[in-house]
């Protein structure tokens, strides 16, 4: 068994009573288990039958003294079981989200971090391209080398490359090991849930380029001195405490240190764009905060339930496809309402649209001047909040440069305002008779994908020709347009 024990005595930070146990840090299995035995619960609740009644259930922050490391901190506890093991003698079991090794908090306000460094899939290959492939050659024993990007004010990420090498076997052969690593910084000390927040939303950028989930390790922090109870001295200065983690629920189990990831298999990376631009579109992701949900419309496509035993039903199928629409429209109303010069364009293009109407109608009644008048003053255009249909129409047209190029016909997507509007209502009011809705369906999923993809890329600022380069070079969007030509044709 893959698995790791610290052996002590486990305590809460409000009390001053100590128990006996072990955390158990499964790889196998993934979880982290806190094992007390005794006939008391962690905040001395007595083992009973009742004992369902009376425990704690939760507890934020659980310390540990051990053997080594001789300070823990056990984050996010849930109670797990109890189990009779003996006469008035119990193991008591908690689930543990995240392990700290060598500091103690006492607090989830006081875990507070300066940096936190992770391990996240591919990333060598995603930000150095064809020059990932040369650091084996740089190698000198044992080196760190960084290259930073300040994406705010309150955040710098740095890119880490870690060289090793070990001679093994009597001086014979030796082993080369390297790791890319992302360490986010931090000018003034973040909480934990903080610097979470960050590391998340950058594997969003990841996914959105590799085009699957991307999971994380975390792997090391640095902490103030101010922040922690206790600390472990080798791992401490006067000023700060290196602190290391167990976790598994971010990884979630995805092995996290591959890499190698075909540049074809990542919609945008160091091997198609320059370094400038690639660090321009992640301050750019950090910066449209106000996207972020339509980001995560968009990602959630993506989510196939790969590497699980999920199946993905009819139903969750044709819900991803609201999702699109949903995000497109979101998007007009952020764009709209982000740019005056924006809004007047579509404000002007609907009046227009309405007085060519009305000059119709009006036509017909030359014969009737009375008449006429009174229906020129009494038809005036109210510009109310636009339909999903006159949304989606201007979205398509703004995107005609992209998408002749891509599709090379300009007719594909003549119909999708209207396919959008009717299948949105029948999904949304309950008029469908069958959750399997075809192949035109399919289609409608395929080119609110592809819609949805050039818009997130513009608000990168990334260029249409740099954006039809971007998507022609992934493979699974090079599906995604293929499909959408045949079904298109066999409509």
């Amino acid at each position: 068994m893959n698995s790791i024990e610290y052996r002590g005595e486990f305590f809460l930070p409000t009390t001053a009573t100590k128990y006996s146990g072990r955390v158990i840090s499964n790889k196998d299995d993934s979880e982290i288990t806190l094992e007390l035995f005794g006939d008391k619960a962690i905040e001395g609740t007595k083992i009973t039958k009742d004992i369902y009644q009376d425990i704690e259930y939760y507890h934020p922050i659980i310390l540990g003294n051990t053997i080594y490391p001789q300070n823990l901190t056990l984050f996010e506890c849930r109670w797990k079981g109890t189990k009779d093991i003996g006469k008035d003698l119990y193991q008591i079991s908690y689930r543990v989200h995240v392990i700290l090794r060598h500091a103690q908090f006492t607090s989830k306000k006081s875990l507070l971090l300066n940096s936190i460094r992770v391990c996240i899939p591919h990333i060598a290959s995603w930000y150095d391209g064809w020059k990932s492939h040369t650091k084996i050659d740089e190698i000198n024993e044992r080196s760190e080398s960084y290259q930073s990007l300040k994406v705010n004010e309150e955040l710098t990420i740095q890119f880490i490359d870690s060289l090793t090498q070990r001679t093994i076997i009597l001086g014979k052969t030796q082993e080369t090991n390297y790791q890319k690593y992302v360490e986010f910084q931090f000018p003034e000390d973040q909480p934990f849930e903080t610097a979470i927040s960050d590391i998340l939303r950058f594997t969003r950028l990841l996914e959105f380029s590799y085009g699957k989930s991307v999971n994380f390790k975390l792997i090391s922090a640095i902490t103030s001195n101010k922040n922690s109870n206790k600390s472990d001295e080798q791992f401490s200065n006067e000023t700060s405490t290196l602190v290391y983690f167990d976790n598994f629920s971010y990884q979630n189990n995805q092995d996290v240190y591959k890499d190698g990831l075909h540049q074809n298999n990542m919609l945008f990376s160091n091997w198609q764009l320059d370094k400038n631009t690639l660090n321009s579109i992640v301050i750019e992701w950090y910066r449209s905060n106000s996207f972020n949900h339509i980001y995560d419309l968009y990602l959630d496509s993506h989510n196939w339930l790969e590497g699980t035993n999920a199946i993905l039903s009819n139903v969750m199928y044709n819900n991803r496809c609201l999702n699109l629409i949903q995000g497109l429209e979101d998007y007009h109303r952020k764009l709209i309402s982000n740019s005056e010069d924006e809004k007047s364009k579509f404000d002007t293009k609907r009046t227009s649209e309405f007085n060519q109407n009305k000059a119709l109608v009006l036509k017909f009644l030359d014969g009737n001047p009375d008449l006429k008048k009174w229906l020129n003053d009494a038809l005036k255009i109210k510009l109310k909040e636009s339909s999903l249909k006159e949304r989606l129409n201007w979205l398509v047209e703004s995107a005609k440069p992209v998408l002749s190029n891509l599709l090379e016909e300009s007719n594909q997507f003549s119909d999708f305002p209207n396919l959008a509007r009717d299948y949105r209502d029948m999904l949304s009011h309950g008029n469908q008779q069958n959750t399997f809705l075809g192949d035109e369906f399919n289609r409608l999923f395929l080119m609110s994908q592809l819609l949805l993809t050039v818009f997130i890329l513009r608000n990168l600022g990334i260029e249409d020709v740099q954006i039809s380069k971007l998507i022609k070079h992934k493979t699974d969007l090079r599906r995604t347009i293929y499909e959408i030509k045949i079904k298109g044709h066999n409509k």
